[in-house]
């Protein structure tokens, strides 16, 4: 198998990794192993995004649109490719304030327009329905309190971040945290991820690539729930780990009831007690004490180079390095390592520390975020949770509760024979999973305190880019 066949055969491997049986008994922590080669990107959460204006009918004039959930964001985003193809059909996001956004991102400034406000909707990968003949979408979006099955977020009078393709051409379309400030729900919304919650089998998507193979390949899903809804135990508490609480501390603006001409914005999740180790013994180079944000958006995990050298890293040799590439477009490189613990407190909601979520053999890069934040927790360091739970408006304070698995069942890799074969190197899938020089709407954040990070191959998203080409056509 060649390295780029390798490269995407990674890609359709949930990490293998083991996870240390855990219990809830006081002072007992919470050992997670990952796997540097396997756990150095995450998956994003998918979600279907909706805007429309008040008075007008929700069921006919809903402009829908792939984007992701991002807690890292503080704004409400619409990417530059999705407002250009309302256009076409003559129902663009209006604009309140032409040019009127901007933010420092990574590798340059990023600019935009302020929407009129509006009511925007969104809901996870459950509402689509997929014609896998056709890849045509159809969309089933519960707005409606108290009906069957998963319910979507709609919040009222939202001014969105408009991409322009002058200023904003790689932003995404986002829901950021403004969505929790859901009408629909009971104090606010709370978002329930299930890692494995969506699968798409590439065999039936792509049969004359891989001959009619099943692949399967498994995407987040998530529902918006009640705040101060509690993660069940699993049946099988061998296989999967009870529900820890990992407290957060709000950071941030909030301005929903009055954007004035500006950006409706709500603040980000950080947990202010994260201890970095590079090993166990007494003396190991090691920091406490650290503000790390909670960032859905991000598929890798970040760290200053106040905290890398804290560390002792060498800056002349990391581990590996990687491109990335922000809202702006600009790439640059960072540099990657192996942190052998990066700790987290967790209880039960009453303030008082229960133990430790234990998270080994991490990988990371380095870069600097903003002032007084010293890292992002990105989705790489949950392969191998199967619930998440954020709730920012938790009565006994914003939480992210987890559950992990004890034995990860993994996937079959992809047989290397058809990896190389020339139906594949020769397919368009080949084209956009491997030979893309830039994928753009992976990551980006509009403000430098979540980034705006895009890797060069992150399944979840370009499927969302596959889809949204289809569609245009």
């Amino acid at each position: 198998m060649n390295r780029l066949a390798a490269r995407f055969a990674l890609r359709l491997i949930v990490a293998a990794a083991l996870v240390g049986a855990a219990g809830t008994a006081r002072g007992q922590n919470v050992p997670v192993e990952l796997i540097p080669e396997a756990d150095q990107l995450g998956d994003q959460v998918e979600v279907i995004q909706g805007y429309y204006l008040p008075g007008e009918d929700p069921a006919e004039s809903m402009r829908l649109s792939f984007g992701i959930y991002d807690s890292g964001a503080s704004v409400v985003t619409l990417s530059a490719f999705d407002q250009s193809f309302y256009q076409m059909f003559s129902s663009p996001v209006p604009i309140k304030v032409p040019g009127g956004a901007w933010a420092e991102g990574v590798g340059g400034d990023v600019r935009g327009d302020v929407s009129m406000p509006g009511a925007v909707v969104s809901d996870g990968m459950h509402a689509v329905t997929i014609d896998l003949n056709t890849l045509e979408f159809s969309y089933n979006l519960n707005m409606q309190a108290g009906g069957p099955g998963p319910k979507a977020a709609v919040v009222p009078g939202v001014q969105m971040f408009v991409g322009t393709s002058e200023g904003s051409e790689s932003l995404p379309t986002i829901s950021g945290t403004p969505i929790h400030r859901s009408e629909i729900h009971t104090n606010g919304a709370a978002v329930k991820i299930n890692k494995l919650g969506y699968m798409l089998d590439l065999g039936q998507m792509f049969p004359e690539v891989f001959h009619g193979v099943s692949v399967p390949y498994y995407l987040p899903d998530l529902e918006y729930v009640d705040s101060g809804t509690k993660l069940a135990p699993s049946a099988d508490p061998t296989k999967i780990t009870a529900p820890i609480r990992v407290p957060l501390t709000l950071l941030g603006e909030d301005n929903h009831s009055n954007p004035g001409s500006g950006l409706t914005s709500a603040p980000n999740p950080f947990q202010r007690n994260v201890r970095l180790a590079m090993g166990t013994q007494s003396g190991s180079p090691q920091v406490s004490g650290q503000t790390f944000l909670f960032d859905t958006g991000a598929m890798m995990s970040l760290i200053s180079t106040n905290v890398a050298n804290g560390l002792g890293l060498d800056p002349s040799h990391p581990a590996r390095t990687m491109e990335i590439a922000g809202a702006s477009g600009t790439g640059l490189t960072v540099n990657g390592y192996d942190v052998a613990l990066i700790e987290l407190p967790y209880d039960n909601g009453d303030g008082q520390p229960k133990g430790f979520l234990q998270l080994k053999n991490a990988p990371v890069f380095v870069l600097d975020i903003g002032a007084g934040i010293d890292g992002i927790l990105g989705m790489n360091l949950f392969n191998t949770a199967t619930e998440m739970l954020y709730d920012p408006f938790d009565p006994a304070g914003a939480s992210l509760q987890l559950m992990f698995m004890t034995e990860h069942p993994g996937l079959e890799e992809i047989p290397p024979e058809l990896l190389g074969s020339a139906s594949f190197i020769g397919s368009p899938l080949y084209s956009l999973l491997v030979q893309s020089p830039s994928i753009p709407g992976v990551t980006p954040v509009p403000e430098p305190s979540t980034l705006a990070l895009l890797a060069s191959l992150g399944l979840a998203a370009l499927a969302g880019q596959v889809w949204r080409k289809r569609r245009a056509r």
